[in-house]
């Protein structure tokens, strides 16, 4: 799982539990974020093994990390992540928590519309947590499906337990039902419907949620370059732009439908005098049966 904050730090950080996890303006996104500049789907992080890739969904404007655009790549603490004019950056939660009192304890949700929140176990002098619906609870969850008291999670030096206060849905532990249980970082815990996953000292983490990032490397102009080998030599010419624009255009034309236009052949001069005798006699002719045909209509009269 990765911890994401806001560069802004305008809204609370949040946790990324999904093995898929969305983002984009569209109401079906794990993450909807209302800004012009974010497509419908933007972009996801996907979870493999040890890493979170983040992949871009063809966005409009585009997917950025740490200033540069792209298509997919791995992600890992450290890393600024620009959709749009939407900033957001991987944190390493270890040290996110360490200005806080030792033995820092949470419960992240990683189902339904409270995935990714983490609610901290801040652990009073009774070292005693109420969880449940009723508003008089230490930590309240809005659910119809929990128990006014739905259960206690206390602390015993470095050690918490959740007890079950005969719920009506019951309390789980890693999918099994328990009335008192010790609970330990990196367990899954469930009310019901609503589950969580215990953070707390000795959680293993993903690499890449913790890893740091590496400098970045130095800039062109600044660059120093080793001098090529014999086999870098071959693989390192580049075409010149021109050759490229031929391809291209070449590949445009044939995209087009090669349509031939008709020839238009010159005339001989032989037959241009042929056709203008021939146009002669024709109107000899018509003359002459202009004048028998007026020479008729009078004998008749």
């Amino acid at each position: 799982m990765l911890k994401v904050r806001y560069k802004n730090k305008q809204k609370d950080p949040f946790w990324i539990t999904e093995r898929v996890y969305s983002i984009g303006s569209a109401d079906d996104n794990n993450l909807s974020l209302t800004a012009p500049s974010l497509s419908p789907h933007h972009a996801k992080l996907v979870r493999e093994q040890d890493a979170f890739l983040l992949r871009d969904l063809g966005s409009t404007t585009g997917t950025f990390v740490n200033g540069q655009r792209i298509t997919s790549k791995a992600v890992c603490c450290g890393d600024v992540i620009s959709l749009g004019k939407i900033e957001l950056q991987i944190v390493d939660p270890l040290e996110d928590t360490a200005d806080l009192q030792e033995g820092y304890w949470s419960l992240i949700g990683d189902s339904s519309w409270l995935a990714g929140q983490e609610f901290p176990l801040l652990f009073s002098e009774a070292n005693r947590l109420l969880l449940g619906r009723g508003k008089h609870c230490n930590i309240v969850f809005p659910g119809t499906h929990l128990s006014r008291e739905h259960a206690v999670i206390s602390k015993q030096g470095d050690t918490i337990a959740i007890e079950d206060l005969k719920s009506a849905n019951a309390t789980y532990v890693n999918d099994k039902r328990v009335d008192t249980s010790p609970i330990k970082a990196g367990d899954r815990i469930r009310l019901d419907v609503y589950s969580f996953l215990v953070f707390g000292p000795g959680i293993a983490l993903h690499k890449s949620a913790t890893r740091k990032v590496q400098a970045p490397p130095q800039s062109l102009s600044g660059a120093t370059t080793a001098p090529a080998t014999k086999e870098q030599g071959k693989t390192a010419v580049k075409k010149p732009a021109g050759s490229r624009q031929r391809k291209q255009s070449k590949l445009a034309a044939r995209e087009k439908p090669a349509y031939r236009e008709k020839a238009v052949l010159p005339v001989p001069r032989d037959q241009n005098l042929k056709q203008g005798k021939l146009t002669n006699w024709l109107l000899v002719l018509l003359l002459v049966s202009i004048l028998l045909s007026i020479t008729l209509r009078v004998l008749i009269a």
